[in-house]
């Protein structure tokens, strides 16, 4: 099982992380997910050697944009993850609009994501492509946490395989903003105040994935880098155009709506798998050998 933390923190303080940190620690939580974090910079050092002296990595959206008046808007957010989980891929979403308002963390077997949504009305653009950029990780286990600012119209958009946590009060108002969706159970555990956060409380939510995460230590991952060199100056049409037959099969372009991220993985595969296709009809040398990196916490292209 998986515990994730959950809290609308109103702009985020050295107090506040500190208090959030605590907390999550007395919940026994491996993931926060934060909102209205209102940052500044893309890295937000402060926050990440503070969350790091406490065996825990970051994931900071695109910071908020300013208004007309030269304030930072609503909006920011995080992902927290201890470090034991083990490695991961971030993601800001560049290619989004709006791209502030989520953060996306990919794990070997799952995928989980910290959402704010717009405050004044349902942005089903939003939603619908949070939903698609999670999907298209093909993680079987998906995970998106945050306040929403949960309106009807976001349930009917929900995919009908998808678990919803029944909510209670998350708020001090006694409202519900806060929820929590997946493509398994999922449940909350508890809603509670923290010194100093107006508004909203922390959220504990039970995810039940089918296969339990298991907390591993980091390891070395390898990066795939390999040159090929073609034997003839023109490849025969016959030979190409089988070649790309099979790599059409095996691995067919991508739908435009994709995100950049995606699309540009999709046509690397697609290119290895074609030279690979040519080396074994003896149309290219192959040459270069695998090479150990350390694990990396942002979004690369290999």
């Amino acid at each position: 099982m998986l515990r994730v933390l959950s809290l609308n923190c109103t702009n985020l303080t050295r107090a506040r992380l500190e208090s959030i940190l605590h907390h999550a620690h007395t919940q026994s939580c491996h993931m926060i997910m934060l909102q209205e974090t209102r940052h500044h910079t893309e890295d937000v050092p402060w926050a990440s050697r503070l969350a790091k002296t406490h065996g825990w990595n970051t994931l900071f959206s695109k910071p908020p944009p300013l208004n007309s008046s030269g304030v930072r808007r609503q909006g920011g957010t995080a992902v927290l993850w201890l470090r034991t989980l083990g490695k991961a891929i971030g993601s800001k979403n560049d290619d989004l609009t709006n791209n502030h308002r989520a953060c996306i963390v990919t794990f070997p077997n799952f995928v989980v994501a910290s959402a704010y949504g717009p405050a004044k009305q349902c942005d089903i653009n939003w939603f619908s492509n949070l939903l698609f950029h999670c999907s298209v990780t093909s993680k079987p286990n998906q995970l998106i946490v945050g306040d929403f600012n949960w309106g009807p119209t976001y349930d009917k958009l929900l995919p009908p395989e998808w678990y919803f946590a029944k909510p209670s009060h998350t708020t001090h108002a006694g409202t519900s903003p806060t929820r929590a969706i997946a493509t398994t159970s999922v449940s909350q555990i508890s809603a509670s105040p923290l010194p100093g956060i107006p508004t909203h409380f922390a959220v504990t939510y039970q995810v039940h994935w089918p296969n339990q995460v298991q907390q591993q230590p980091q390891t070395q991952r390898l990066r795939r880098c390999q040159t090929f060199q073609w034997l003839a100056e023109n490849l025969p049409k016959v030979k190409l155009e089988k070649i790309l037959e099979i790599v059409n099969v095996e691995l067919p372009k991508l739908d435009a709506k994709c995100s950049l991220l995606s699309s540009w993985r999709r046509w690397h595969a697609r290119a290895e798998r074609a030279f690979e296709l040519a080396v074994s009809c003896g149309e290219t040398l192959q040459s270069g050998k695998t090479q150990g990196v350390l694990p990396y916490l942002s979004a690369v292209c290999t």
